[in-house]
């Protein structure tokens, strides 16, 4: 049976234990004066000199020892009386007692905060409610609450504390308490909430079996957004039998559709053909609807159907031609690539000059070029080329060919293809993968231009996989022999640019050393461009870049206590998590120095999302462009690649056959490790679940009844994660790519790439995924896996000179 799941409280404390533990290795990045506070006994509490305060605070709440973070504070309100009241150290004591579960000690210590002007007041506002629910005072709680989101517009928590508050007023279907409560806050909240708050009340009237209010739901469908939240929460409240049948067709197809987007197929595809036989005008719209809710169930069979159907009654080619392109992907989903071929045949000629007849040629060719039919796939390129010869199809389909060439052992027909591509009809992230593909061609015939052409894509601007293709394929025969030979020279080559004071094209010449080091050569090549780095005052920066500096105490002397704000009170006793509003006000994402301080600072405040931004805009706008990403100060490493929940993760994916790693980067990608994400697609938490997914796997692990909120409970979603991951790791012979791609679009459709793919390989798979999207996700997650594994695991450097994934 599923654990209770409904503490917000209890729930809040364990995140909180969970994501300040830390691994080891952080000890070299302590903040405040940049003294660690490692060498602290924090056994021994007596006579705590006040420069000593801020480190071992830190340290305690890192370790999360709140209890030995109480005890000092006791030996501190004791023995310096005076600083503990100046520097408000109540608060942290209170901080302290919730941490270690003296709720009542805690709520006590927060009394003096709760006054109005007090410059604490929203905090303990805050932390008031969450130990008023642990101890069951839900209606004390949401006073707490409500007076937080009204006093304080702008306040630290208030997101927080509306959403709770919200979910409250609705677990009690309080309709009225709702919309006061949407009055009270109107035009202080982001649009999204508002609506949020909306359907809140438009569903609590529903469910109450207010008939007055279902007019109200048809107005809302029908005038947003049919796939947020929103939409889902007032399409199902309306969606009750004893009232389905008062609905228009229009109003049964704003239901339907909602539904649809909420991933609830079954229902969807009843509601949809109920309108069906009334909107013959909206046939094809309504067709394809169903079709899709079919597919989203994985019916491929059914969906077909439906799309041969629609294809039949279709009143122009270009709706013709994307039914019959829709029915080839479910035809090949099932197996059968020669009934999908004919659809895209078929799809072809209504198709014309539009997007569906390209996608249908160029898909053709893939089928062709799979089953070495390579003259028929020429004349499907050669098709391509005339008809769309401005498109972006050239591109997609030149590489399809040149791809299934190679796999065919056809190279040279590969490079001719590749050659004539125009530069102009690329797109950035289309250019390592052209060039990594030319090189592979190239490898037999002209291997000292294949080492050459895999460099472009090591040197590439853009973030891309290839490049740990090209790292692999030059650490190989027939390449590794010609890169070693290359070594001396490139080593006096770099020595001649130094001696002739050419700093820069030393760096370069020596980048390239690097990157194209053979195996076990790295180490030597990096220490050689670090030396040319602390040489160069851009690169000098970065290598030299100090900890950050935090406030930490003493904060001021004597009486003058002008000077300090809640910002300097927070971060010196180590309370980031309570300052990140102000820190992102403070610490601006430029210069170098303060783009790091940001990020860290956000780290330790636990805003995950936010602290991963700010460092990736440290690397794309404050580091140069070709900074090796081996050489980054460790810690702007480790805030691109974060580890979250890291304990937690191993621990799981080891019961459940999982790859930690693996999980690490795909919650990376998934929810930038916010606990609270949520997409338009109704995806939720770390690991971004949809409901019926988490269902079926919670009962594997026997959870029964997880719900929706559910998926914001982090513990939880570990385990359905490691579950999951695990699960499709044996699925996929514990295939990475294959489980990546699996994890976005689907087991069935990532099987269908790996059949599809012309060659055994990871590349050609990756180069097999046609969806854009999937095919990003995959890059994305596999380039944060090898960077965690050069960070924490010592791996050997894997890729290019982009440290963003």
């Amino acid at each position: 049976m599923a654990v209770p799941l409904g503490a917000l409280a209890a729930a809040a404390l364990w995140v909180a234990f969970v994501r300040l533990h830390r691994p080891a290795g952080r000890a070299g990045h302590a903040g405040g004066s940049g003294s660690s506070a490692a060498g602290l006994d924090v056994a021994q509490a007596n006579d705590l000199a006040v420069e000593s305060w801020t480190p071992r605070f830190r340290e305690h709440e890192e370790r999360g020892a709140w209890a030995a973070l109480d005890a000092d504070l006791d030996v501190i309100s004791q023995q310096d009386r005076d600083l503990y009241q100046r520097y408000r150290l109540a608060y942290l004591h209170a901080r302290a007692k919730i941490g270690h579960g003296d709720l009542a000690g805690g709520g006590k210590a927060l009394e003096p905060f709760l006054a109005p002007g007090d410059a604490f007041r929203d905090l303990a506002l805050y932390y008031a409610a969450q130990v008023a629910q642990a101890e069951g005072r839900k209606g004390e709680a949401a006073q707490l609450r409500e007076t937080l989101v009204v006093e304080f517009p702008k306040g630290t928590y208030r997101p927080s504390a509306l959403e709770d508050l919200i979910a409250f007023l609705a677990d009690k279907r309080d309709a009225a308490a709702l919309a006061e409560l949407s009055r009270k806050v109107a035009g202080t909240i982001e649009p999204p909430v508002q609506r949020d708050l909306e359907s809140r009340v438009i569903a609590a009237r529903l469910a109450g079996g207010e008939e007055a209010a279902i007019p109200d739901g048809v107005r809302f469908l029908r005038g947003g957004n049919l796939a947020d939240d929103a939409a889902e929460r007032v399409a199902i409240a309306l969606d009750r039998l004893e009232w389905i049948n008062r609905f228009s067709a229009e109003e049964l197809v704003l239901i339907g559709e909602s539904e649809r987007n909420a991933r609830h197929f079954d229902r969807a595809t009843e509601v949809l053909r109920l309108a069906l036989p009334q909107l013959q005008n909206k046939r094809d719209d309504l067709l394809f609807s169903i079709g899709r809710a079919e597919f989203g169930r994985e019916h491929y069979e059914d969906a077909e159907k439906v799309y041969v159907e629609g294809a039949q009654e279709a009143r122009d080619g270009e709706t013709k031609a994307n039914f019959l392109y829709n029915a080839a992907r479910c035809a090949q989903l099932l197996g059968d690539d020669a009934r999908a071929e004919k659809y895209l045949t078929s799809a072809i000629p209504p198709g014309g000059k539009t997007t569906r007849a390209s996608s249908a040629l160029t898909q053709r060719l893939r089928i062709r070029i799979q089953k070495r039919r390579f003259a028929e796939a020429a004349a499907d390129l050669r098709a391509v080329r005339a008809r769309f010869p401005k498109s972006h199809a050239v591109v997609e389909a030149t590489l399809a060919y040149a791809i299934g060439a190679i796999g065919g052992g056809k190279p040279a027909l590969a490079l001719a293809e590749l050659g004539r591509l125009r530069p102009k009809l690329l797109e950035k992230k289309d250019v390592p993968e052209i060039d990594y593909w030319t090189a592979r061609a190239l490898e037999a015939r002209e291997p000292r231009q294949s080492v050459a052409t895999y460099l472009k894509v090591l040197r590439s601007d853009t973030p891309t996989h290839f490049a740990y293709f090209a790292r692999h394929r030059l650490a190989q025969e027939p390449l590794v022999s010609r890169v070693r030979a290359g070594v001396a020279a490139r080593a006096a080559q770099v020595q001649r640019l130094l001696d002739a004071g050419d700093l820069d094209a030393a760096r370069r010449v020596q980048t390239d050393a690097v990157l194209l080091s053979p195996p076990g050569q790295e180490p030597v090549e990096l220490a050689r461009l670090s030396d040319i780095y602390k040489k160069l005052p851009a690169f000098r920066e970065v290598v030299e870049l100090p900890a950050p500096d935090y406030p930490h105490f003493p904060l001021f002397d004597g009486d003058d206590a002008a000077t300090h704000d809640r910002l300097d009170l927070l971060l010196a006793m180590g309370l980031f998590d309570d300052a990140t509003d102000l820190i992102q006000a403070r610490y601006g994402l430029q210069p170098l120095a303060q783009g790091v301080a940001r990020a860290e600072a956000l780290r330790r405040g636990l805003a995950e999302r936010a602290s991963i931004h700010a460092a990736e805009s440290v690397a794309r706008d404050d580091i140069p462009d070709d900074f090796l990403p081996q050489l980054l100060p460790r810690l702007v490493r480790e805030l691109l690649y974060p580890r979250y929940f890291y304990d937690v993760i191993t621990a799981e994916s080891g019961k459940h056959k999982a790859d930690p790693r693996l999980v690490l980067s795909i919650m990376r990608e998934e929810s930038r490790f916010n606990p609270r994400a949520k997409s338009a697609a109704a995806a939720r938490g770390l690991l971004q679940f949809i409901i019926t997914t988490a269902r079926d796997v919670g009962k594997a692990i026997g959870l029964v009844q997880v719900s929706p909120e559910d998926l914001y409970d982090p513990k939880l979603v570990i385990q359905l994660g490691a579950k999951y991951i695990g699960d499709l790791l044996g699925q996929f012979e514990r295939d990475g790519y294959k489980v990546a791609a699996a994890y976005n679009a689907g087991p069935n459709q990532a099987k269908l790439w790996a059949r599809m793919a012309p060659a055994p390989g990871d590349d050609m798979f990756l180069s097999a995924i046609n969806f854009d999207e999937t095919k990003d996700y995959v890059r994305k997650v596999l380039n944060s896996y090898e960077r965690y594994g050069e960070i924490y695991e010592n791996q050997p450097p894997t890729g290019g000179v982009r440290p963003d994934p």
